[in-house]
């Protein structure tokens, strides 16, 4: 119970920084973070599903320049789910926008020495 308090007071206190920065100059990066970070905890509280949504919200922003740690949490998403493919594609993706992303090759490596 105490782990659902937590993080429904960690998804406010976010909600409220999104609302109160969104009509600055940084709006759209803001967006992103604040969906990445949602897409993390969900993630960490195994709602994959909604961890899964929340970082299909932060990619709606091409140009976070952030966007390559999106589709590595995504890709962290699908292999919880175990939905190898769509965790490749992410990694390539994450890859793409960061090439020396070693935690992306490193993920990328395992799947591919497991999926033989």
């Amino acid at each position: 119970m105490k782990k659902i308090k937590l993080f429904t007071i960690i998804i406010a206190v976010l909600l409220l920084g999104y609302w109160s920065i969104y009509n600055t100059n940084l709006g759209k990066e803001s967006y992103s973070r604040l969906h990445n970070n949602i897409g993390y905890f969900y993630l960490k509280d195994e709602r994959i599903e909604k961890a899964i949504m929340e970082f299909h919200k932060a990619l709606r922003n091409k140009n976070y320049s952030h966007i390559e740690f999106v589709y590595f949490n995504l890709a962290k998403a699908y292999i919880e789910k175990e939905d190898f493919p769509k965790a490749l594609e992410a990694l390539g993706l994450a890859l793409k926008y960061k090439p020396n992303f070693k935690e992306a090759q490193a993920k990328i490596d395992w799947i591919k020495s497991i999926d033989k």
